[in-house]
């Protein structure tokens, strides 16, 4: 058995990226989604989550919308942190394969099919309109949040740890 642990070193940047992704209405029962973010200052993992949401979403839209929301909700609480100790890199990057969800995240047009998301998450929009964030799109095959929200075969999993152990350098590689 191979061991695996967190690795912490001095960042080259203090500039978050962090990756959302949700399955839509995946448990059986109740149709709620499952949501995994994971957040890295300069490569190192600092924070991540994954959690079955409390509501019911009623698209995928929706809930990719959500998790957006959740992360930069998290980027934010960072930032405040990294603010305070001088260390703060603009914008916070967040990626999501979900271009509704982006869309979402950078408009203010509402219209019947989204009027009904609630104004809890339309703060993100304040997010990148502030220049606190930026959401950009990201493949689904390359989101590393997958691993927490859907089985993924094996190959997949071990390119996802591989980056997860390595600080998510491809991704950070192909932002720069």
């Amino acid at each position: 058995m191979e061991l695996r642990g967190i690795r912490y070193v001095e960042p080259e940047c203090f500039q978050t990226v962090s990756l959302a992704d949700t399955d839509y209405a995946n448990c059986k029962e109740t149709r709620r989604s499952v949501g995994c973010s994971f957040i890295t200052i300069g490569g190192c993992l600092i924070d991540w989550w994954m959690a079955k949401y409390q509501t019911v979403s009623v698209s995928s839209c929706e809930a990719e919308y959500k998790e957006v929301a959740k992360c930069a909700k998290g980027v934010m609480f960072i930032h405040n942190i990294l603010r305070e100790i001088n260390h703060l890199v603009l914008p916070g990057l967040i990626g999501e394969d979900n271009q509704g969800a982006i869309f979402l995240a950078e408009n203010k047009q509402v219209n019947e099919r989204t009027k009904h998301i609630d104004t809890q998450y339309h703060f993100v929009r304040e997010f990148v309109s502030n220049k606190e964030g930026k959401i950009f799109k990201i493949e689904s095959k390359l989101n590393t949040a997958d691993i927490g929200t859907i089985n993924v075969e094996v190959g997949l999993f071990h390119c996802h740890a591989f980056e997860l152990d390595n600080g998510m350098t491809q991704l950070r590689e192909k932002l720069v």
